[in-house]
């Protein structure tokens, strides 16, 4: 696991939470993007410090510096071969990099306000681009050719990322508005209705068919991405929702919340959150590893967690800290297990607590 902090660091961390984080020393202020390769060999960070650096990920010898930006670089993205790395910066461009350092980087310029994020398309050939000049951005990766500026925002643009497919872009906004756009900038855009407040990011579900939204109505909303049906509403949450992901598989949805909770959710809004306490400050971000078994959250007291959440995880949690089980039809829901199995599991769960 990557974390990034104030402290000018970045850390690995070892997701079973034992031994000691590899602590990525080199930034002179804040780290406020940080992002592994595509085969986990490589970190790249992005800082306030106007650097990104990429680094090997076991920390050992001193870091690719790229320089160049002259203002906070908050995003930092790999391409999806790992050859490149994209970053967007407070001073209005983005810049597509070797990761190895070599040669000039392809500067992406051409909006008129601070950049929130970058990232490349799945095939890699393209970058989106979120601004606080109310629109996206569509750039060749290569640099080539004239950007395209989605335009159609009230406000600051939060977030922008592709579909799976690399046919539509989904961007969320502070006008409280989220829409899906052809991914070449042609034509009308779909404005989803059903999220309420404004709004902090948006994300497809694995297979295209959802979106998933957060922002500050303390909820998140599972929306149809075709703009059809009614919103399924993830309500429990206290304060603004920071952040909302689906698993890899699509079945669940995990929010980090400034409530201080991390939580995840069944997709389709059926049966209680499984609520996950420790943080002792707001979380901003969180997210399910690959293989769906484990959730990471940052948050602003100073922490990443790993959370496991297969049953092993969830069982050691409740007996730690709740003293609880998961219900037969719980566990059926979260854990994806059968009646027996969930009855079994669940008796022995009663008789290890009582």
């Amino acid at each position: 696991m990557l974390t990034s902090a104030n402290d000018g660091s970045g850390r690995l961390w070892r997701v079973d939470g034992t031994g000691e984080p590899v602590v990525l020393r080199g930034h002179r202020s804040e780290v406020e993007s940080a992002a592994f390769s595509p085969d986990g060999r490589l970190v790249a960070t992005g800082s306030n410090d106007g650097t990104a650096r990429v680094w090997r990920a076991d920390g050992k010898e001193e870091p690719m510096i790229l320089r160049g930006h002259a203002d906070a670089v908050p995003n930092v993205a790999f391409s999806p071969d790992g050859q490149y790395v994209v970053t967007a910066s407070y001073d209005e461009t983005a810049r597509v990099w070797r990761a190895d350092g070599t040669g000039d980087p392809v500067v992406l310029r051409g909006h008129e306000h601070l950049l929130e994020g970058a990232e490349f398309s799945p095939d890699g050939q393209r970058i989106v681009t979120a601004s606080g000049d109310t629109s996206a951005g569509l750039w060749r990766a290569d640099g080539t050719g004239e950007p395209v500026f989605i335009e159609g925002h009230d406000a600051h643009v939060r977030s922008a990322t592709f579909s799976p497919d690399g046919q539509r872009i989904v961007t969320a906004s502070t006008d409280r508005t989220v829409k899906v756009w052809s991914a070449d900038g042609t034509g009308e855009p779909l404005v989803l209705t059903g999220h309420e407040g404004k709004a902090a990011s948006a994300r497809f579900s694995p297979d295209g068919r959802y979106v998933v939204t957060a922002g500050d109505a303390k909820k998140a909303f599972v929306l149809r991405a075709d703009g059809t049906g009614e919103p399924i509403v993830l309500g429990g949450h206290t304060r603004t929702v920071w952040s909302a992901a689906f698993s890899p598989d699509g079945e669940r949805v995990v929010t980090g919340s400034a409530d201080q909770t991390v939580r995840i959710w069944s997709a389709d809004g059926t049966g209680d959150p499984i609520v996950l306490r420790g943080h002792e400050d707001q979380v901003w971000s969180a997210a399910f590893s690959p293989d769906g078994r484990r959730v990471v959250s940052s948050s602003s007291d100073g922490t990443a967690r790993i959370w496991r959440v297969t049953w092993d995880g969830v069982f050691e949690f409740l007996r730690d800290y709740a003293n609880l089980c998961l219900e037969p039809q719980d566990r059926k829901r979260y854990l994806d297990e059968s009646q027996a199995e969930a009855q079994q599991n669940y008796d022995d769960c009663r008789g290890a607590t009582e």
